[in-house]
C-alpha cells in the first residue's frame, strides 16, 4: 500500500508543480489608448416676417428681427446679399403678387436699413451684423424697412420680396 500512495503523492505534487508552473508563466501588461472629439463651429439665422401695414400713399416703416444660433466662441457676420434691383443703389422692388414687377404699377420701393431709420443702407453685404456665437439663439438686431410716400398709381394687391440673409463664421 505504500507504493500507491508514494504514487498518488508523486502525481499529486506534479499537478501542483504544473499549476505553479502556468501561474509563473502568465505575465501582465498595459495598453494605452486616445479618445477625441471634434465640434465643429456651425450658425443658423433666420428673420421674422417684415410686414408694412396697407399702403395708402403715405410713408409707411416696418421691422424684421435677426436672430443668429452660432456654437460657443464662434465670430460671425450676417449681411443681406441681395443687389438692389429698384433702380438706384439702395431700393429694391417688393411685386405684386402675379406678375414680374416690371410695370412701376406692379412694384413698391423699400429701402432696408440697420436697425433703424438712421443707419446705414442694408445691401449686398453691406450694413453687417456682427457678434461672437453664444451656444443659443439670440436676437442680434433688426432690419428697418421704409416705403416711401408718393409711390402713385400702384395697382391693387399683395406686394413681396424673398431676401436672402448671409452669414459668414
Amino acid at each position: 500500500m505504500k507504493k500507491k500512495s508514494s504514487l498518488i503523492n508523486f502525481v499529486f505534487s506534479g499537478f501542483l508543480t504544473f499549476c505553479n508552473l502556468e501561474t509563473s508563466l502568465s505575465g501582465e501588461t498595459t495598453a494605452d489608448f486616445v479618445a477625441s472629439a471634434t465640434l465643429s463651429s456651425s450658425c443658423s439665422i433666420s428673420a421674422s416676417t417684415m410686414t408694412f401695414a396697407s399702403y395708402t400713399g403715405a410713408a409707411i416703416d416696418a421691422t424684421s428681427d435677426i436672430t443668429v444660433n452660432c456654437t460657443y466662441n464662434t465670430d460671425f457676420t450676417t449681411s443681406i446679399a441681395d443687389t438692389p434691383d429698384g433702380g438706384d443703389s439702395v431700393s429694391y422692388k417688393l411685386v405684386r403678387y402675379g406678375t414680374d414687377g416690371s410695370a412701376s404699377g406692379n412694384y413698391l420701393l423699400v429701402t432696408l436699413k440697420k436697425n433703424n431709420n438712421s443707419g446705414a443702407q442694408m445691401t449686398s453685404g453691406a450694413a453687417t451684423f456682427t457678434g461672437t456665437g453664444s451656444g443659443s439663439g439670440a436676437s442680434i438686431g433688426a432690419i428697418y424697412g421704409a416705403i416711401a410716400s408718393g409711390q402713385t398709381n400702384r395697382a391693387p394687391g399683395t406686394f413681396s420680396k424673398v431676401f436672402t440673409l448671409n452669414i459668414v463664421y
